[in-house]
């Protein structure tokens, strides 16, 4: 060997293999790189820390808003007890709250108001100073969080009428209804008359003209016409002159025979209201007539009269139905005469005679007995709950008489009861001085047999509605059925269109249920068409459907569908409705298709749609329904038919907004 150094095998491949590098050489880098993260990571994860504590804090001060504006909203428009349930509601959830408006406690600031839209109400809670951890290490100001609740609820929509009467026929009733008096008589007096004395202080002239039979007759001045009428003198001499009456009795002049008629009108029963036919009566039944003839829930029969003690109509209750009186928020009247026409059930020969009112007879073939109950309740601020309110007191209510106590607000009449007060008059139930504006009165009709002493009666009470208000602008008043309503169509032409419900603009985009419960009925050879009209001012079109059913508890109603004509059991398949025909055929040549059913009619309201409730101003946003009776030649027939009707919004009453 020649001593040099032995050369190393190459590696197989001919590559040389990697040197290693020196760890000393990475220490540095990993020590600075960990340094300049740590700080970063740091607020990194303070801030994680701290959003996730402002998180739940957000969602305390939300859950606790929300929970006291729905607490709260249902006391609205009274909010002064509206913010006091929502304290109370604050400080179950930890927030120590009061009454007040605005309040500050701590760092706490609460504010409590009412909402922009009507019967809302709005809770905020702010924390000024959120609670921090890691992020203060970083920056000393103070974390404010806020959260809002705004809760809103919709009343059941007013039915039947937006104005202040209900039911009624106009043709007979629109005026006045006065009770007038005559009384004839003779004598010898002065000229003029010595028994037109009137008022001292009043001056009258008085004039000699001849009559149509060449006689001379005394004219006096026209306030005292409607007094004593005209004097007619016997003879053709004309008396002389022209006589002043001076303070005291007449200058006596020469006496004549003189003939004198005395007409007195008295309006006892005022109807100042001048109104349009609403193509209706108001309706309630006996308790033992049979509920397939219209009425849903007054009667306890279902499917025949005179059932006995049980109700068999499982839609029966005791309670009757409901009126609402609503008062005006601004120009509110000082009084309102709450007034009902043709209280008591008095029989006429024919439905078709004034409000057609009916009574059938007894197990025993006599004429049955019933009691109709007419009450008023005083306004509360409670508007969701109808149930609570108290009657009216007679420091509260003045009115006539009844079978009650007087100024009650309470009638109880029987058949044929006080017919001279009550048949074909409007009568004073009670007379509210001073009325709240804004607030919401009840009155309630129900039958019973409280008064009459008997078991069985079965029949038809036909009535009017009406509030006449005193001072302030005398308008705005509101008299609507309350939820559910049974009237007495008795429409004379062939077709009529009523007052439904006041759906206005926010319920756009929801479904309105229109449930008419035995409509519709005809008689022979006769078809007839129910169409629920929409007062949408957008041109939109309004899907509708519709389904029958029997009553609560029964079974076997057809389904129905969504076209329009044909029965329930066999609908048409002719797809959905516009607003024009968004009509149900509620019978066909003489054979009703609902008799003793429901029919369900639901019309989906577009989520566009638009209806002008400006100044009060009709229709407003008040649908209607239109009602067409034709024979087979399509000639309009005249028909009579008992219904109840019930409508409400689908959807929770009371729910949140924000």
């Amino acid at each position: 060997m020649d001593g040099n150094p032995t050369t190393a095998p190459t590696p197989t491949g001919g590559r040389r293999a990697p040197r290693k590098r020196d760890a000393r050489t990475d220490g540095g880098y990993i020590l600075v790189t960990l340094g300049l993260m740590i700080i970063p990571l740091m607020a990194f994860a303070a801030l994680a820390v701290d959003v996730g504590s402002w998180y739940a804090r957000t969602t305390e001060l939300q859950k606790a808003a929300d929970s006291a504006a729905l607490a709260g909203v249902i006391w609205a428009p009274d909010y002064a007890r509206a913010r006091t349930v929502a304290a109370a509601t604050l400080t179950d959830n930890s927030f120590t709250a009061t009454s007040a408006a605005s309040q500050t406690n701590g760092n706490i600031t609460i504010t409590m108001t009412a909402g922009t839209a009507p019967n809302s109400f709005k809770v905020c809670i702010t924390d000024a100073k959120a609670p921090t951890f890691f992020s203060k290490v970083f920056t000393n100001n103070p974390v404010g969080l806020t959260r809002c609740a705004t809760a809103l609820y919709y009343l059941p929509v007013p039915m039947g009428s937006p104005l202040a009467y209900f039911g009624g026929d106009a043709s007979k009733y629109g005026a006045s209804n006065p009770q007038t008096t005559t009384t004839n008589g003779s004598g010898s007096d002065h000229f003029p008359p010595a028994n037109v004395t009137g008022n001292p202080s009043i001056t009258y002239t008085s004039t000699l003209t001849k009559n149509s039979n060449g006689d001379y007759k005394c004219i006096v001045d026209p306030a005292y016409v409607a007094q004593v009428g005209w004097k007619y003198f016997t003879g053709t001499t004309t008396p002389t002159g022209t006589n002043t009456k001076p303070t005291g009795m007449p200058v006596p002049n020469p006496t004549c025979v003189w003939n004198w008629t005395s007409v007195t009108t008295t309006t006892t029963y005022p109807q100042p209201i001048t109104y349009t036919s609403p193509g209706f009566w108001a309706n309630v039944m006996g308790p033992e007539s049979d509920a397939v003839n219209g009425d849903a829930h007054s009667p306890r029969c279902y499917g025949g009269n005179l059932c006995g003690g049980s109700p068999a109509n499982n839609d029966y209750r005791s309670s009757g139905y409901t009126y609402t009186l609503t008062v005006p928020t601004t120009g509110a009247p000082s009084s309102i005469a709450f007034q009902v026409f043709d209280a008591g059930l008095y029989p006429r020969s024919s439905q078709t005679v004034e409000t057609g009112d009916s009574i059938d007879n007894n197990s025993a073939g006599s004429q049955s007995n019933f009691t109709t109950d007419f009450q008023m309740y005083n306004a509360d601020s409670t508007p969701l709950d109808m149930t609570d309110n108290a009657p009216m007191t007679a420091a509260q209510c003045s009115g006539t008489a009844g079978d009650q106590a007087a100024n009650s607000g309470h009638w109880r009449l029987a058949v044929n009861d006080a017919s001279a007060t009550f048949k074909n008059n409007w009568v004073t139930l009670c007379t509210i001085s001073s009325p709240t504006p804004g607030a919401v009165y009840l009155m309630r009709v129900k039958t019973d047999h409280d008064i009459d002493g008997t078991t069985q009666g079965s029949g038809s009470n036909r009535y009017a509605l009406q509030a006449v208000g005193s001072g302030g602008s005398g308008s705005g008043l509101q008299l609507s059925a309350y939820t559910d309503m049974e009237i007495y169509n008795n429409i004379g032409g062939g077709t009529a269109t009523f007052y439904l419900a006041d759906v206005g603009q926010q319920y756009a985009g929801k479904t309105l249920d229109v449930n008419l419960w035995d409509p519709g009925d005809v008689g022979t050879g006769v078809t007839g068409r129910i169409t629920v009209v929409s007062p949408d001012t957008s041109g939109n079109t309004m899907p509708c459907d519709w389904s029958s059913s029997y009553g609560v508890g029964y079974s076997g109603a057809p389904t129905g569908g969504n076209g329009f004509g044909g029965t329930p059991s066999a609908p048409s398949s002719s797809g959905s409705a516009s607003v024009a025909n968004c009509t149900v055929e509620s019978a066909t040549s003489g054979s009703s298709h609902f008799n003793g059913l429901w029919l369900h009619i639901r019309a989906h309201i577009p989520g566009g749609y638009t209806c002008s409730d400006v100044g009060g101003a009709l229709p407003g946003c008040w649908w209607k329904i239109n009602y067409n009776f034709f024979n087979s030649a399509g000639g309009a027939v005249s028909v009579t038919d008992n219904t109840t009707w019930a409508t409400n919004v689908e959807g929770d009453p009371i729910h949140l907004t924000q």
